[in-house]
């Protein structure tokens, strides 16, 4: 087995070898190639010749020479070079190939160097490149809570939407609790149905609660069923029993079958009690469509009959607002009839719980006058 390392070792130095000669030879697509090659080498010890290779030099010019500096700034944020940073920042600054800025930004935010957070931002804020721009939002990965500000510009303000959705992702994994707003705003308005989702899934990670009803309307109007979809997670991270009335109406309406399976994941997460009383809230809001109380009725009805404890947990004046509910002129025989049976299953759950109560206390008072 050592022989058989040793052996390994030998073929891996040779390797290397080969491929350091290959960056310092002359031809630009051998030297773009090793520089590919030894970052998925995992060579360490070509650090120093990737960031030669980085810095260009007298006689390297043209879009050849441009791809060996792309992939030497790949190279190193894969063997995540810490002491590349520095160069990698010169080169994000300054290099005049949009696509080796690109891939400096990308290398600085695997190596999570929080001193590129100043360069990063000013790339994103002033790079005429979009995909550079959009590279920029590597500042989510960095943990700079100062990018924030410059994020949410990006977000609200930036023509490319490639780096609008990459400004929203950044500010949910950065968890800037100011950036709620912005995001809202870009959920509801925003052209570009990948922003929008990623905005909702920004706002989950958030746990925003003010971004409750901004969800909300995304679940029940969004065009983009994967907008739909994400809002509906974002919800139950939120703990938004709310959304329960919507994603049970989605269910019905809504043609998107993965949309419908995450509505059902989603429902079944929320505590049977908690949804019971935001169902009967639904039930008796006026301003909400027929459709969708009716929908909530029929929910409730039948969680009430499936668990008692569902019905008990319900009190005389939620089944009170059932039963008016009910009287509704406007409403159909459907909702009048779900109505109907989540109160008989509530008042019989009462019944039988203060049933339960008098002859345990009939009990009681036997076992203690028996030991009198």
């Amino acid at each position: 087995m050592a022989a058989s390392a040793a052996r390994g070792d030998t073929v891996r130095m040779q390797k290397l070898l080969e491929l350091l000669e290959a960056l310092r030879g002359v031809d630009s697509a051998v030297r773009r190639e090793a520089a590919t090659a030894l970052g998925e080498l995992g060579a360490a010890e070509a650090v120093p010749h990737l960031l030669e290779a980085l810095r260009g030099g007298a006689g390297r010019h043209g879009r050849q020479e441009a791809a060996v500096r792309r992939e030497a700034a790949g190279a190193l944020g894969k063997l995540g070079a810490a002491e590349a940073a520095p160069q990698l920042l010169e080169a994000l600054r300054g290099d005049a190939d949009s696509d080796v800025r690109r891939e400096a930004a990308e290398a600085l935010g695997k190596l999570g160097a929080a001193e590129a957070a100043p360069g990063l931002l000013e790339a994103l804020r002033g790079d005429a490149n979009w995909s550079v721009r959009q590279a920029a939002a590597a500042l989510g990965e960095l943990g700079a809570a100062e990018a924030a500000p410059g994020l949410l510009e990006a977000l609200r303000g930036d023509a490319d939407s490639d780096v609008r959705r990459e400004a929203a992702a950044a500010l949910g994994e950065l968890g800037a609790a100011e950036a709620a707003p912005g995001l809202l705003e870009a959920l509801r308005g925003d052209d570009d149905e990948t922003v929008r989702w990623e905005a909702a899934i920004a706002l989950g990670k958030l746990g925003a609660a003010e971004a409750a009803p901004g969800l909300l309307e995304a679940l029940r109007g969004d065009a983009d069923s994967d907008v739909r979809r994400e809002a509906a997670a974002a919800l139950v991270k939120l703990d938004a029993a709310e959304a329960a009335p919507g994603l049970l109406r989605m269910l019905e309406e809504d043609v998107d079958p993965e949309f419908r399976r995450t509505a059902a994941k989603v429902l079944d997460r929320f505590d049977p009690k908690d949804l019971a009383l935001q169902l009967v809230r639904t039930v008796r809001n006026r301003d909400m469509s027929i459709p969708w109380r009716e929908t909530a009725a029929s929910e409730l009805a039948r969680l009430v009959t499936k668990d008692a404890a569902v019905a008990l947990a319900l009190a005389d004046e939620h089944a009170d607002a059932l039963h008016d509910a009910a009287q509704e002129e406007e409403v159909g025989k459907v909702f009048r009839d779900s109505c109907a049976k989540a109160v008989g299953k509530i008042d019989a759950a009462h019944a039988q719980a203060a049933d339960d109560a008098a002859r345990h206390g009939t009990t009681q008072h036997r076992a203690s006058t028996s030991g009198s």
